[in-house]
């Protein structure tokens, strides 16, 4: 295991922040849920497609943080749990103020922080049996 920083996989995680971004764009403009569907719109089928590609962004940071194998702190859980809560209070003020919205924070209400700090949980007992199964028994379990 390497502690210092490899470029082509800090470039890669640069790549996923962009495709995590495109999938909020067209979820929030293009293909919003809470709008019927148009086809007729030109910009359908294309940002559908788009839409498509950059799927796979939440998985491959996933798979990354696995590669790594995820440490368990609680100072990490803190570091990864305070910028949502701190964000997600920000916002509640700015829309208290413009529509009087309940202040709420809850750092949980995001789909992705209770997979993350599931797995990051769960991590250490994955690391442990990682580290003490055999190198026969593992790719045993690849070809499952």
């Amino acid at each position: 295991m390497r502690s210092d920083r490899l470029s082509n996989i800090e470039l890669l995680r640069c790549v996923l922040m962009l495709m995590v971004v495109v999938i909020h764009f067209l979820g929030h403009n293009l293909l919003s849920a809470a709008e019927p569907i148009d086809t007729s719109n030109p910009h359908f089928y294309t940002a559908n497609m788009l839409l498509c590609f950059c799927e796979c962004a939440v998985d491959c940071f996933v798979l990354i943080s696995g590669w790594f194998l995820i440490k368990f702190t609680v100072s990490k859980l803190i570091m990864f749990l305070l910028p949502i809560a701190f964000y997600q209070f920000v916002l509640s003020i700015i829309y208290h103020i413009a529509d009087d919205s309940p202040l709420s924070i809850n750092a949980f209400e995001y789909w992705f922080v209770r997979p993350y700090v599931a797995l990051m949980i769960v991590s250490p007992l994955l690391n442990l049996g990682l580290k003490n199964i055999e190198k026969k028994n593992l790719q045993y379990c690849w070809h499952c």
